[in-house]
């Protein structure tokens, strides 16, 4: 999918205005007014990413700070469809870049 694609889909699903939008690894760094957040697509079947996601949203709702939130889109879920797989959005974090050698 090309950056456009990708910003309509954000700005569309969860009524937030882009500014910018890079490319990192599997994921895209997008600018909005009050910071960076975090716009991940996986390529996983439906039950899968749904497992995923309530299982995060489970673990938050118990306390576990460690887990990050994720944004509901205006359809009120934590996940949307898009092209070839399904996405969500959620806070980004600032990190390095892990090396297994």
């Amino acid at each position: 999918m090309e950056v456009e694609e990708i910003k309509g889909i954000i700005e569309q699903n969860y009524n937030i205005r882009v500014q910018d939008i890079e490319k990192i690894k599997n994921a895209y760094k997008v600018k909005v007014s009050g910071g960076y957040e975090c716009f991940k697509i996986s390529k996983y079947d439906y039950k899968q990413f749904r497992f995923i996601v309530e299982a995060m949203n489970y673990l938050k709702s118990r306390g576990f700070d460690g887990v990050l939130p994720l944004y509901s889109a205006c359809s009120g879920e934590s996940l949307i469809t898009v092209e070839g797989g399904y996405a969500l959005l959620c806070p980004w974090i600032d990190s390095r870049e892990a090396s297994f050698k």
